[in-house]
């Protein structure tokens, strides 16, 4: 008997037993864009074999761990995430020549076999019907979602994929309602064939353009207009938001700094500077703030100030008469602002503070001062705000002329409580600065 030539490997695959099924053989994901959509990608393995042998020589099989479908026949594939309340999907789309669309009777299907409990939800998506006959499915996924809207949304962004697949022997619809429960039916095999109970966990950024403490104007004048700008995340050196400032009402106005770089799970102020026209009526006025990265990426937020003509702005909200009220810009007419300067003036004769002071918060040793808790004038308190961690601004506009007491308490960054006590008087003149070299 004449031997058999030794032959080159040939890529066949003969499949020797098995039933079919669909794996997540491999996922990752990540935030786009520093604060934009998270992305998930995710390898599927469609298989129907337990054994796979490549021939490599007549009469000789070696095993292989191919991946392979071949015994499914006419079916769909069934893929579905688990994700947060008020993530959108984007866009899911998959490989290997398939369509998907979504599927509500998918996850009304998997909500019943595995609920979310509160604040989660899942989306599901059918392919079209194909045959499968002999084939070797792998595919890939791709699905992007929204980040909720949480003002700033604050992560980690959990979420869960799973897969399967649907047979539909003879005249079966494709359109027909998922049920899982069904013989010909696989709803949800996870990664490597894990089940659906843990989610992974997507580490996100965000940022929001919240308005500050409303703020009182005086027509003719400029004035800061505050926004707060709310980060929620961890820090990137790509975080540089170029900021710009647009009057709904058509002032003139612009941020007070062009640029911010927010602090990692931070809160702090972003003042706008409005230029208000003399001619500018008593009402309340809106602003918006956008902040934006380089690749595009755009956070924006409203906030509402208040303009006073230059004798109301001498008269104090709660010592104003009842008829001094402040209607909005469109409905006040020449007659009632006329007689609302009128009421003011006797009010506006006696000195009224309007300044805003500034106080620049000492170091204590090697302590930094972490949190300003309160401030009080004669006792009472008084609203306040922060720039940054060294300076305090106090607004004494509307109190009569006197001298104050001021008490600061603050938290310092070891977690003492200081209290600082100082003076300042109103309704002084400035004192008029002495150039070097001259003497008075």
């Amino acid at each position: 008997m004449s031997r058999i030539p030794r032959l080159a490997p040939l890529a066949v695959l003969l499949a020797l037993a098995g039933a079919g099924c669909v794996q997540i053989t491999s996922e990752t994901s990540e935030q786009l864009d520093l604060i934009g959509d998270v992305a998930v990608h995710t390898d599927l393995c469609a298989e129907g074999i337990e054994i796979s042998a490549r021939r490599v020589s007549e009469g000789d099989h070696e095993e292989t761990g191919t991946c392979g479908m071949n015994d499914l026949g006419r079916a769909q594939l069934l893929v579905a995430y688990r994700v947060p309340d008020g993530a959108e999907p984007v866009e899911v789309r998959v490989g290997a020549g398939l369509t998907l669309k979504p599927s509500p009777t998918y996850a009304d299907a998997l909500e019943a076999r595995h609920p979310t409990g509160p604040g989660r939800r899942w989306v599901g998506y059918v392919s079209d019907a194909r045959d499968f006959d002999a084939g070797d499915l792998r595919a890939s996924l791709d699905a992007r979602f929204t980040l909720p809207d949480g003002r700033p949304y604050r992560g980690p962004f959990p979420f869960r994929t799973v897969a399967g697949y649907r047979e539909l022997p003879g005249d079966a619809a494709p359109d027909a309602p998922i049920d899982c429960a069904a013989k010909a039916t696989d709803c949800d095999t996870g990664r490597d064939g894990a089940g659906t109970e843990v989610d992974v966990d997507q580490a996100t950024r965000d940022l929001a353009i919240l308005p500050g403490d409303e703020v009182v104007l005086t027509a003719g004048e400029r004035g800061h207009v505050p926004f707060r700008a709310v980060f929620a995340g961890a820090d990137d050196p790509g975080l540089d938001f170029a900021l710009g400032v647009q009057s709904v009402d058509g002032f003139d106005a612009r941020p007070l700094s062009e640029t911010l770089h927010p602090r990692p799970d931070s809160d702090s102020l972003a003042d706008a500077v409005v230029e208000v026209p003399a001619t500018a009526k008593p009402g309340r006025y809106r602003l918006r703030m956008t902040a934006a990265l380089p690749n595009g990426q755009m956070r924006s937020g409203e906030t509402s100030f208040v303009v006073k003509t230059a004798a109301l702005a001498a008269v104090s909200q709660d010592e104003a008469p009842s008829a001094v009220a402040l209607p909005p810009a469109a409905a006040v007419s020449p007659a009632v602002e006329a007689r609302l300067t009128v009421e003011a003036s006797a009010a506006a004769r006696r000195c009224l503070s309007r300044r805003t002071v500034r106080i620049r918060l000492r170091r204590r040793g090697a302590r930094d001062t972490a949190a300003v808790r309160s401030v009080r004038v004669n006792g009472r308190p008084v609203r306040f705000r922060t720039e940054g961690r060294t300076r305090l601004v106090v607004d004494l506009r509307g109190l009569p002329r006197s001298a104050y007491a001021y008490r600061i308490a603050a938290r310092l960054s070891d977690g003492t409580v200081l209290v600082d006590p100082r003076r300042y008087r109103t309704c002084t003149p400035k004192r008029a600065r002495r150039l070097p070299g001259l003497r008075g």
